[in-house]
């Protein structure tokens, strides 16, 4: 369980403030399936965020995880918006420290069809060079797609460096 204070830089009228939790049951040695919620507040607008995901790992550090969910906004002014997303990641060694990520991602703006979903996919390469550190680099296609127009591709490349204090 997580208390969230919201952005304290932000008027009072826009900070969400609210709580998240997540709750994990192993199946199997490296297999665990589980649920999250969030729900964040404001007078502006109201946050709810409920998923399902599994995790499941493999010999020689191997590993996917798998997660689908919905996002629900409530604003005073705008009817509800019901939002879903999938989540898909492989995650495969190579050699010690360093991984190819495989990501497929479809996240739904909206409950209409005239809205574009948004479809992303992509690998990457993550290696942790140093105890605490670690260095990504991605490559991802994402496409705007509905019942009613698709849009080109576009493809982005990315690069990360996280630091564990």
């Amino acid at each position: 369980l997580q208390a969230a204070a919201g952005d304290l830089t932000q008027s009072p009228y826009y900070r969400q403030v609210g709580g998240s939790g997540v709750l994990e049951f192993e199946l199997f040695p490296n297999s665990r399936i589980g649920g999250s919620v969030l729900t964040t507040t404001s007078p502006a607008n109201t946050r709810e965020m409920v998923a399902i995901h599994g995790r499941f790992g493999f010999p020689e550090g191997s590993s996917f995880l798998v997660e689908t969910g919905f996002d629900r906004e409530l604003t005073p002014v705008v009817d509800p918006v019901l939002k879903q997303y999938f989540f898909f990641q492989s995650s495969t060694r190579l050699v010690r420290g360093l991984f190819l990520l495989g990501t497929i991602e479809y996240f739904s703006p909206d409950n209409y069809t005239t809205v574009p979903g948004i479809y992303r996919a992509g690998p990457s390469l993550q290696y942790f060079a140093l105890q605490r550190v670690e260095l990504r680099f991605d490559f991802q296609s994402t496409m705007f797609s509905s019942a009613t127009f698709a849009t080109p591709e576009a493809y982005a490349i990315f690069g990360q460096v996280h630091v564990w204090l």
